[in-house]
């Protein structure tokens, strides 16, 4: 039994992105519109932070995907009207470098 159950879409459901293992970004679209009530994670994480008096500023997908571009070392230049069917490979820094800044 749950005591919260959040009402969250598939990833058939939305579009978006995800990075492998390669640090590669990649696009995914949705292949159908979610259920009555599904929303996306995204959407239901913005909505929690707004009860707790943190409203995130963001609009869609592409608006994070940008929010992470400028604050992640390597992603300047990843940008959701870039991605292409191939996606972008993001640059690696090494953990050595990062501990030094």
């Amino acid at each position: 039994m749950a005591d919260v159950v959040l009402p969250a879409c598939s990833v058939a459901e939305r579009d978006g992105t995800f990075t492998n293992v390669e640090r590669r970004v990649q696009r995914f679209r949705k292949a159908y519109d979610p259920a009555q009530d599904a929303r996306e994670e995204w959407r239901i994480a913005a909505a929690l932070a707004a009860r707790l008096g943190q409203p995130m500023p963001y609009a869609s997908w592409r608006d994070i995907l940008r929010d992470i571009a400028a604050t992640v070392p390597g992603w300047d230049g990843i940008d959701p009207d870039r991605l292409g069917d191939g996606g972008i490979q993001y640059a690696a820094t090494s953990l050595k470098e990062e501990m030094r800044s």
